[in-house]
């Protein structure tokens, strides 16, 4: 928006003065519409709210190679992009090989790995949870059956591919704009602040960013950290089947508090119950092993990771966090799971903001 136009925008609002009882009844009109059509659009908005994260992780990059390279931000945007298509190719292109032939393996023991895992939990005998009964082979038996069933859900997941694919062209669009434009959005948002009140939401977002920023840079130093760490101590140490799917499942298993660390656990801990190992150890020897090395990992990232990456910025209560898990899960799935962490974080600082300003 040019001065000139501004400036006359200006002065009609200033001609046009609503009262507090009408500033209440458009904001509020303004946000049910807003959340009515976020509702009806909300198939189409996972794309666009991943481009916002991705955007808002790299444009502290941009800025800084922007800065330091004297270059226009379009093109150290744009080299990025190539740099991170091109090394993505590549890396697909040397690991896809090696995780497709773990992932079949994968599919080929499931029932092994079921049949294990029931037989270590519930002893061969019937399992038992909340008073339900099951049969652990009819479980295994019904499981087994939809793994085969999947070549023949071929069409079905051709369709699924090409939704992805354009779902992933909208989150590559979307991020390059938003990263290209990062800011003057930034500009333009702070100027719908009232100039009296621009100070305090400035400090207030501020804090906010310094949460954000560092968790996600944070999460995904974990990401990075424990895959690495996790292959070195299941593959050329403990020679665990699927070494490789497991450590990139675990380091991704990071982006869910509490939650992943566990799972990625107990998945590892199935697949050393069933596997005969070199050492010549009881399988259940060699799965607590496992589960010791999972222990020990998890300690070095709440102990000397997390401290010095993340800072302990988010201040949470665990009970707390496992709440916005599940919470996140239930409205919007894995996306909510992924976002609920850092959403609560923020809604903590923006619900110590109103007490401030409700007790004063």
């Amino acid at each position: 928006m040019k001065v000139e136009e501004r400036v006359d925008l200006q002065q009609e609002v200033e001609q046009i003065r609503f009262s507090l009882h009408q500033k209440l009844l458009v904001a509020g009109g303004v946000a049910l519409i807003a959340l009515f059509f976020l509702v009806q659009v909300r198939g189409i908005l996972k794309p666009f709210i991943w481009a916002i994260i991705v955007a808002y992780l790299l444009d502290p990059i941009v800025t800084w190679l922007a800065k330091h390279s004297g270059l226009r931000r379009v093109y150290v945007v744009t080299a990025i992009f190539i740099a991170f298509l091109g090394g993505t190719i590549g890396f697909l292109w040397l690991i896809v090989p090696v995780m497709s032939d773990e992932v079949r393996e994968v599919i080929k023991d499931y029932p092994n790995i079921i049949r294990s895992l029931f037989s270590n939990v519930a002893g061969g005998e019937p399992l038992v949870i909340f008073g339900q009964q099951f049969d652990t082979e009819a479980i295994t038996s019904v499981l087994s059956g939809a793994i085969r069933e999947l070549p023949k859900s071929v069409p079905l997941v051709l369709t699924r591919t090409v939704d992805s694919l354009a779902r992933m062209f909208i989150f590559l669009v979307a991020t390059f704009l938003l990263v290209r434009d990062a800011p003057r959005i930034s500009e333009g948002a702070r100027n719908l602040v009232p100039t009296p009140y621009r100070t305090e939401v400035t400090s207030l977002m501020r804090r906010i960013n310094a949460v954000l920023g560092n968790y996600i840079r944070g999460q995904l130093f974990l990401i990075i950290f424990m895959s690495a760490m996790t292959w070195i101590a299941l593959g050329p140490i403990m020679h665990l089947r699927f070494a490789l799917v497991m450590s990139v499942t675990t380091g991704f298993l990071e982006l869910f508090p509490i939650i992943g660390p566990i799972v990625a656990g107990a998945i590892a801990c199935s697949i050393a119950l069933f596997q005969s190992n070199s050492f010549g150890w009881p399988p259940w020897v060699y799965a607590a092993v496992i589960a010791g090395i999972y222990t020990v990992l998890r300690h070095m990232e709440d102990y000397l990771v997390i401290p010095n990456v993340i800072g302990r910025v988010v201040h949470l209560h665990p009970l707390l966090i496992i709440f916005a898990l599940f919470s996140g899960a239930t409205i919007a799935g894995v996306l909510g799971m992924f976002i609920a962490v850092p959403a609560t974080a923020v809604l903590k600082i923006l619900g110590e903001y109103l007490v401030q300003k409700l007790a004063t």
